[in-house]
């Protein structure tokens, strides 16, 4: 970034050194010097102006929230590095895809800053990261309640993954044929066979390790192995 501001510095620095020679030379040739002083001055004006501009947006580029002209409004989908969020309340955004199908690691944050506001990520969107065949480490923020239809489906190396305690639905095929997927910690008491979608753990690995709480041992298993699971080997939290 300092190499860029140093590089501008020098085209001012050399623009302002051509000015000054072309007002000299057309001075001397007996030109109006009020006129070409005037227009020199507009002309270099602008263009400081206009490098000064392009290295505010360089320097902004490195940061990790989206810049743009317009107001984000509810229903904006806006990119933060490789991530769409979808703006769905004034205060609440969905984890809406994921273009980094060669993440070995997705993290789906409790809050992301758009345009200097801060939004709750309460949801993952439907197929947001489905066929990462590359991905074994999920991480779920505490702000999240619904995990989307086919979300991490055919993620084939994800090993382990941690649901939230404020989940409350899980979408069908959410965890499908991931095979490599030999433990999950559910931290949630809020799940039901009706929020828990078809076939959402269907493929997993044949002898999943599932940590529960205590007073959802029962319902749980018999939910999970509705939905898909072939085995459920039932750790105490």
């Amino acid at each position: 970034m300092r190499k860029h501001i140093k590089k501008e510095i020098k085209k001012i620095v050399s623009l302002t050194t051509a000015f000054a020679v072309l007002f000299s030379a057309v001075s001397f040739a007996g030109a109006d010097s009020k006129k070409v002083k005037k227009a020199s001055a507009t002309v270099l004006n602008s263009v400081v102006s206009k490098t000064a501009s392009e290295s505010a947006v360089a320097t902004d580029s490195s940061a990790s929230t989206v810049t743009t002209d317009k107001a984000v409004k509810v229903g904006d989908k806006v990119k933060v590095k490789k991530v769409t969020y979808k703006i769905t309340a004034k205060k609440k955004a969905t984890f809406f895809k994921s273009s980094d199908k060669k993440a070995k690691t997705v993290k789906v944050p409790k809050t992301v800053k758009i345009k200097g506001k801060t939004y709750k990520v309460t949801a993952i969107g439907k197929k947001a990261c489905k066929g990462f065949k590359k991905l074994k480490t999920l991480k779920i923020g505490k702000n999240v309640t619904s995990i989307g239809d086919e979300s991490f489906s055919g993620c084939k190396k994800l090993n382990n993954v941690e649901i939230p305690k404020n989940v409350k639905s899980i979408g069908k095929k959410a965890f499908y044929n991931c095979k490599g997927l030999e433990y999950m910690n559910f931290k949630t008491k809020k799940l039901t066979k009706k929020k828990v979608g078809k076939k959402a753990f269907k493929g997993t690995n044949r002898y999943i390790v599932v940590k529960v709480p205590s007073s959802k041992r029962y319902s749980y298993e018999d939910i999970f192995v509705s939905k898909g699971m072939s085995f459920f080997l039932y750790v105490k939290i």
